[in-house]
């Protein structure tokens, strides 16, 4: 009698059924790692978006959407936002940028435009947030600096800097264009105004003010490393030249981190 292989037995080989799970499920992490980076797949006619996330997981066992997501997207992924996928460019203002710059600080904070974003300080405040001559004199002092990202020749964001006394530095004015927002583009530009002041002011120290009415930015710069310090100063109320309030208990709160370079 010959002897048949185990290898041939059915009873050792491993389940058809559980080789195409595991080989789904494994598709499907790669779809999704494919997605995230890339965007969805083109979406044949007629095709249907997959309920969710975690729906497609649940039936990778099957595969049942195993070919669905590699032609088609789930609904997460179809939502049309702008995206910053490679750190942007960026560089210090000059004055041929202020007409442009400007109108993109304008943009992000007042008016209907600022509503397109998910902070502005439109409900707060009308008026205008700055003018050109207040940011001209900005770029003109050495001990100031605006920085900006740039998309080409487009200017779509830009963070300011100041020295300040004992080894602290102020950053404010940081904006990014409404439908640019939360792609990562604020965050590039914190990280380079903390930089530029650690190595250009020397600062160790770096605070900003923010309304306290903003508790959703407020709570956005925590999560970047900044401390509310408990100090609050007051509002410019009656400035024009920094709004006009629509409420008369507005006040700044102090946020700092400390930013000095260890060796």
């Amino acid at each position: 009698m010959k002897n048949v292989s185990s290898s041939r037995n059915p009873k050792n080989r491993k389940s058809p059924g559980l080789r195409s799970a595991v080989h789904s499920q494994s598709a499907i992490v790669g779809c999704l790692i494919c997605k995230l980076n890339w965007g969805p797949h083109p979406r044949k006619a007629g095709q249907t978006p997959l309920p969710s996330l975690a729906s497609a997981f649940r039936a990778s066992a099957d595969g049942k959407y195993h070919r669905d997501l590699e032609l088609t997207a789930s609904p997460l992924y179809n939502a049309i936002m702008p995206v910053t996928p490679t750190p942007p460019t960026i560089r210090p203002a000059a004055r041929p940028d202020l007409p442009a710059l400007h109108a993109l600080i304008e943009s992000a904070y007042r008016g209907d435009t600022a509503r397109k974003g998910w902070t502005h300080e439109a409900d707060l405040l009308d008026g205008q947030r700055t003018d050109i001559e207040m940011l001209g004199a900005v770029i003109d002092d050495p001990d100031q600096r605006i920085l900006l990202a740039v998309d080409g020749a487009t200017i779509i964001g830009c963070v300011e800097i100041a020295r300040k006394e004992h080894g602290k530095a102020y950053l404010g004015l940081l904006s990014v264009d409404p439908l640019r927002q939360a792609s990562g583009l604020g965050k590039h530009l914190i990280a380079a105004a903390e930089h530029a002041a650690a190595t250009s002011f020397g600062a160790q120290l770096i605070e900003m003010t923010v309304i306290r009415q903003r508790s959703e930015l407020i709570e956005y710069y925590e999560r970047r490393g900044y401390s509310l310090t408990g100090e609050e100063r007051p509002f410019p109320i009656g400035d024009e030249r920094f709004g006009l309030p629509k409420t008369s208990d507005l006040a700044f709160v102090v946020l700092a981190k400390n930013i000095g370079i260890r060796g």
